[in-house]
């Protein structure tokens, strides 16, 4: 789940037997607008720079997508593979981008993060010691903290004995603050 820079939140879901997994965009006035279908799993989202451009992650398709973004009607186009990662690499989670207008994405079962550069080619990865890799953001007065979050603590002896912690990992690199909801909601 992410919100754009004019406040409406895009969320997603995931494949069951039943059903497969959409993308949506809820607006302001709390109308629902289906964007995609036919979703693996839905996961890392991130608008670029200028916010003409969109990263969807869909994890269980070891892919990421970029769109072309229409910042005023909130609209996806052009869609495009930006990354596609092997088995072997581990499937693209959760993703943020930094102050240089790089992607960022947790490989869940694959022990690390990695930066993307603009041409989706892996550009610097650093490895953890636990397997199951969810989610990343930059935090911090100046968003030079990494915090880096992790699942898998129910079974440590499998996915290593910080399995389930959060990392915080000072870097070089700085982020970006992330865009707030603007959702309004309707009392009953």
């Amino acid at each position: 789940m992410i919100a754009d820079p004019r406040g409406r939140v895009f969320c997603g879901s995931m494949s069951t037997d039943e059903s497969r997994g959409r993308l949506y965009r809820l607006d302001h006035d709390g109308s629902l607008h289906l964007i995609l279908e036919n979703i693996e799993c839905s996961n890392g989202m991130a608008f670029t720079l200028d916010h003409k451009g969109f990263y969807y992650t869909d994890s269980l398709a070891h892919k990421i997508h970029f769109f072309d973004y229409d910042i005023e009607s909130g609209s996806l186009s052009n869609q495009r593979t930006f990354a596609t990662f092997v088995e072997a690499d581990g499937m693209p989670d959760g993703a943020t981008l930094d102050a240089d207008g790089n992607l960022w994405s947790a490989l869940w079962d694959g022990y690390s993060i990695v930066r993307l550069l603009g041409d989706g080619k892996i550009g610097r990865q650093i490895v953890l010691s636990t397997r199951k890799i969810s989610s990343l953001t930059f935090g911090g007065e100046d968003y030079s903290h990494l915090y880096i979050t992790t699942a898998g603590g129910n079974n440590k002896e499998e996915n290593g004995a910080l399995a389930g912690a959060l990392f915080r990992l000072k870097t070089k690199i700085r982020g970006l603050p992330e865009h707030f909801s603007r959702i309004t909601a309707k009392q009953q």
